[in-house]
C-alpha cells in the first residue's frame, strides 16, 4: 500500500484522483520526439465507499480497463479509505496446452500467451477501431502434438455477457481423408467481485451440443448457419461428436444436409438447437429417418434416427405445414410474486424490485403462436435516504380491468 493525501485546494464538486501507467510503460510523444511518461487517466472520485468505478489507462499503443474499489478500514485507520486497483477483464487458461490472446481483428498489433494449467492475463485493447471482442488459438506444446496442425483462430468472444459459450478452434490442415481437424473448448465467464473472469477449458463429457447419428444408412452433415459450406462435419452411421460454434455469440442454428452411400441426397433443414422438438419424417433417398432436438443433461442433442416399419407414414419437408395444423401446443406459468432485491458491498439493500401475479400462457398451432404476459403489479422501491421511497409503480387498474384488456388483445 501506498499512502496519498489530497491537496488542501480542491474541486467544488469535491476531491478527485487519476492514475497512470507508472515505469516500464512509456508512450512516445511525436511533438518531442522521444519517449514521455504515459497519460494520466480521467479523474475520479474516491467518496463512494463500497463503491467499484471503471477506469481506463493508456500505454504506447494499447490500453487496459481497470476497476477502482473503494473500501474504509476499521479500527484505529476508521477515517482512512483505501483504493484497490484490479483488471477488469482476466482470462485464465485451465488447458493442457498454451495459448494465443489477442484482440479481434486486431491481432497483428501484438498478442498475450496464457500459459496452460492455470496461466492467466490481462485484457488489453490494441486498436480503439475494433470491437472490444477477443480471439484465441491453441500454441504448440511438447508434451502433445498440437504443434502439428498449426491452429487458426476461434471466433470473436465478447467479454461483457455471462456464462458458458462452447467455442470452436479450427486447424490450418484437414485431416488426411479431407475432413476438418477441430478443437472443442469451453469459456465460462463469471464476476469476482467487479472482476470479469474468462475461465477456458475443455469440454467434458458432457459438451454443450452433441450430434448423434444412430441411423444405419445416412451420413449427417452440419454447420452453423452463416458458415462456409466447406468447413461444415460431418457423423457417420452410429458416431456420436461434440460440436462447438464457428460464431460465438451468433445464431444457434444448425444447418444439416445428408449423405447416403458417399453421396449427398437433395435435402436439407434448419434446426434451432434451442428448441426441442421433433421434426417430420424425411424420406430422401432409400430409406426414412428423423432428426429431433433433445435435452440430455446439460447438452442438447441433435439427433438422427431410422423410421421403423411400425412409424406413421412418411412425409417430406414439403409436408411440414400439414403435420404442424393437426398439433397444438399449450404452456403455462403461474407465479405468485418475484422479488429482487440489489445490495452494494456493505451489504446495505439499494433497491428492492416486486412483480406480483406473474401469468404467461403460450400456444403454438401449426405456424401461428399466440404469447400473453400479465403482471397484476410491478414496483421499485428506493431502499435508500436519499430520493423517492417508490421509483417505478403500476397505474390505478383493477383485475377485471386487466382480464377484459387480455381478451380484447387475443389472451389465452
Amino acid at each position: 500500500p501506498v499512502p496519498f493525501s489530497f491537496h488542501w485546494k480542491t474541486d467544488v464538486a469535491g476531491p478527485k484522483a487519476t492514475v497512470r501507467l507508472g515505469a516500464p510503460f512509456r508512450q512516445f510523444s511525436s511533438r518531442l520526439g522521444h519517449e514521455v511518461p504515459c497519460d494520466w487517466c480521467r479523474p475520479f472520485s474516491a467518496d463512494g465507499v463500497g463503491s467499484s468505478s471503471p477506469i481506463e489507462v493508456a500505454g504506447e499503443g494499447f490500453k487496459v480497463d481497470l476497476v477502482l474499489q473503494v473500501d474504509k478500514e476499521e479500527g484505529p485507520l476508521f477515517q482512512t479509505k483505501t483504493l484497490t486497483f484490479l483488471p477488469r477483464y482476466v482470462l485464465c487458461n485451465r488447458l493442457d496446452v498454451p495459448i494465443e490472446l489477442g484482440q479481434a481483428g486486431a491481432e497483428a498489433a501484438g498478442t498475450a500467451v496464457v500459459e496452460k494449467d492455470g496461466g492467466m492475463a490481462v485484457v488489453r485493447w490494441l486498436d480503439e477501431s475494433k470491437d472490444r471482442r477477443v480471439r484465441l488459438r491453441l500454441l504448440p506444446d511438447e508434451n502433445r502434438n498440437h504443434e502439428d496442425w498449426d491452429w487458426e483462430w476461434s471466433g470473436a468472444l465478447s467479454v461483457e455477457t455471462v456464462g458458458y459459450t462452447p467455442v470452436k478452434v479450427w486447424a490450418a490442415r484437414r485431416r488426411a481423408d479431407g475432413s476438418p481437424h477441430v478443437f472443442n473448448i469451453m469459456v465460462h465467464a463469471s464476476m469476482q467481485g467487479a472482476v470479469k473472469l474468462l475461465v477456458v477449458h475443455a469440454q467434458g463429457q458432457d459438451p454443450a451440443i452433441l450430434v448423434q447419428n444412430a441411423s444405419k444408412f445416412a451420413t449427417i452433415c452440419y454447420r452453423q448457419a452463416g458458415v462456409e459450406r466447406d468447413l461444415q462435419e460431418k457423423a457417420a452411421p452410429g458416431e456420436c461428436a461434440g460440436f462447438s460454434w464457428d460464431i460465438p455469440h451468433g445464431p444457434t442454428v444448425l444447418e444439416v444436409s445428408f449423405e447416403e452411400d458417399g453421396r449427398e441426397v437433395d435435402c436439407s433443414m434448419k434446426c434451432n438447437m434451442d428448441k426441442l422438438g421433433v421434426f417430420p419424417i424425411l424420406r430422401p433417398g432409400g430409406h426414412a429417418f428423423k432428426v429431433s432436438v433433445t435435452a440430455r443433461g446439460p447438452s442438447k442433442v441433435l439427433l438422427l434416427t431410422d423410421v421403423t416399419d411400425g412409424e406413421p407414414s412418411v412425409f417430406r419437408l414439403g409436408d411440414a405445414a400439414q403435420v404442424g395444423e393437426k398439433t397444438a401446443t399449450h404452456y403455462g406459468l403461474k407465479l405468485a410474486g418475484i422479488g429482487l432485491s440489489i445490495i452494494d458491498a456493505k451489504p446495505e439493500e439499494l433497491v428492492y424490485i416486486s412483480a406480483l401475479g406473474i401469468d404467461l400462457r403460450l400456444a403454438r398451432l401449426g405456424e401461428w403462436e399466440l404469447t400473453r404476459l400479465m403482471l397484476r403489479a410491478f414496483q421499485v422501491d428506493n431502499q435508500t435516504s436519499l430520493g423517492a421511497p417508490v421509483l417505478i409503480s403500476q397505474g390505478s387498474v383493477d383485475s377485471e380491468e386487466l382480464d377484459r384488456r387480455g381478451e380484447e388483445a387475443g389472451g389465452l
